[in-house]
């Protein structure tokens, strides 16, 4: 099934990783 709280945590995680980059 898709969870969309999934997804924003994905997102989150790679904004978050390319700021730190």
């Amino acid at each position: 099934s898709y969870l969309p709280a999934s997804l924003c945590f994905i997102i989150f995680f790679i904004g978050l990783k390319m700021f730190l980059l």
